[in-house]
């Protein structure tokens, strides 16, 4: 018995070494981090001066004190604007009322502390910095007001990757178009809030018309094109890190509608021109709220966004003619099927094929909802999520539900698909369902993933619980 438990305890202490040291390794993609030095009139530095960061939208309150070296670091922060105060007895306050942080973004925000009262207040503007002194990172940040005013087609917001330092466009401004820095297109890594929401077929995620995920419910995303820090992910070109919008305070909340017609649209050369244009129209609606469920304690946001199209599409096809089917059924009657998936009539092009104009119809569903939920505990342990080791440290649990479902069918007008030299293919009813995270084909695309980790850090903080769902669904058919 005494061996038995000899062993546990050791089995115990090896298990908890390799956790803590594996702790600096976590990534911390969807956050930011604010560090800077604490000096005195003369450049001296300034031991144990208060660091306190107030959130202005949740309350989120942070606060350290600065080392021997006058070195503070403040990390895990989400995106956002925040409030921080600089105080040590025997100098005057220091306050910057309006600091934004943005994803994948550290700032370093030095303060120069000058002799005086400790109620007496300074207030400070902090500027941007235009060079990054913590890492040689080359990349681009999206922010919100770009995202609300450029206008985007059919409102993928993968298109504004674009605008980000070697990024190539080789098709139509989409994800699957995109490249970076000369990587291929699966070299690419992608993160929503953190959680991984890369493909595993393919890096990038299926849709007809845009992305699965809602323009609306992006606050804002970081691409990092070359020299980024290793914490950033599992593959070797870009990383793209998505950081949704989230609850605060103050109720806010969106809609839209947007259609599209043929109205204003012009004749391809290959429509008839006998039964004029294709029939056309796209919708696209959604919707977003957010708020809080309990003021400076529980938040919320939630956002749909829907599209449903119908494109009218000329095909010009060469089917057999009514004297090579009568010839044919004569030979083989049980070819009568596949013969009549040909329609019949048409122009005739050689004594056995007739060409013909058909219109067809392609339609398009798509619908992607997510919902998110943030909870702050007390302030008197150091945490950012369920559970509090000690004082100094900072624990967040997350975890992330990415559900993306592509249904690609074609309601075909033959029994099974046929390949007949000289004449159009012809094919049968059929259904392509999409794999991104799922190792066999033809099934269902589940993309889930859960992150917990603990992170040790010298400063307090709230303990916070992070939630998020995201569901999509496309389905994409054409008859």
């Amino acid at each position: 018995m005494t061996a038995n438990r000899h062993y546990a305890l050791r089995f115990v202490s090896i298990l908890s070494t390799i956790i803590m040291l594996a702790l600096p390794l976590v990534a911390q993609v969807d956050q930011v981090a604010i560090s800077g030095t604490v000096t005195d009139s003369s450049g001296a530095a300034v031991q144990g001066a208060k660091i306190e960061l107030l959130s202005t939208a949740t309350g989120l309150h942070r606060e350290t004190t600065t080392n021997t070296t006058g070195i503070y670091h403040l990390p895990a922060l989400q995106i956002g604007k925040y409030k921080i105060t600089v105080s040590k007895e025997g100098f005057k306050s220091v306050e910057f009322p309006n600091v934004e942080l943005s994803v994948g973004q550290p700032r370093t925000i030095d303060v120069r502390l000058e002799v005086g009262t400790i109620s007496t207040m300074v207030q400070v503007t902090a500027t941007v910095e235009p060079l990054n002194r913590s890492s040689a990172e080359v990349g681009g940040l999206i922010e919100t007001e770009q995202i609300k005013q450029i206008p985007i087609s059919g409102r993928n917001w993968a298109s504004l990757m674009l605008l980000t330092p070697g990024a190539i466009n080789y098709g139509d401004g989409a994800q699957r178009a995109i490249r970076f820095s000369g990587y291929s297109l699966d070299d690419s890594n992608f993160t929503f809030d953190g959680v991984d929401t890369s493909g595993v077929q393919e890096q990038t995620q299926k849709a007809d018309t845009r992305l699965n995920i809602a323009l609306d419910a992006i606050s804002e995303f970081r691409v990092s094109t070359g020299v980024y820090t290793a914490e950033s992910g599992a593959a070797g070109g870009a990383q793209i890190n998505v950081v949704s919008k989230t609850g605060s305070n103050q109720y806010h909340g969106s809609t839209f509608y947007a259609v599209r017609n043929d109205a204003l649209d012009a004749r391809s050369p290959f429509d008839d021109p006998t039964t004029g244009l294709p029939p056309f129209t796209l919708h696209q609606f959604g919707g977003s709220f957010g708020g809080a469920i309990k003021k400076d304690k529980a938040f919320f946001f939630a956002n749909y966004e829907g599209l449903r199209q119908n494109l009218g599409r000329t095909f010009i096809n060469f089917a057999p003619n009514a004297a090579f089917r009568a010839q044919a059924l004569a030979k083989s009657p049980t070819l009568k099927p596949i013969l009549d998936a040909y329609p019949a009539g048409g122009t005739p092009v050689d004594d056995v094929t007739n060409q013909f104009t058909k219109v067809a119809s392609d339609t398009i569903r798509e619908d992607a909802g997510m919902f998110r939920f943030d909870y702050l505990f007390s302030d008197r342990t150091s945490m950012y999520a369920q559970h509090s080791f000690s004082p100094s440290t900072i624990n967040e649990w997350k975890f992330g539900f990415n559900r993306a479902n592509f249904h690609n069918f074609s309601i075909g007008t033959a029994p099974l698909d046929v390949s007949i030299e000289g004449f159009d293919d012809v094919s049968g009813t059929s259904l392509y369902l999409v794999i991104h995270s799922a190792r066999r084909t033809f099934q269902r695309c589940l993309i889930r993933s859960w992150r917990s980790w603990i992170r040790r850090t010298s400063s307090s903080a709230r303990k916070r619980l992070t939630a998020i769902v995201r569901i999509s669904l496309t389905k994409i058919g054409i008859s």
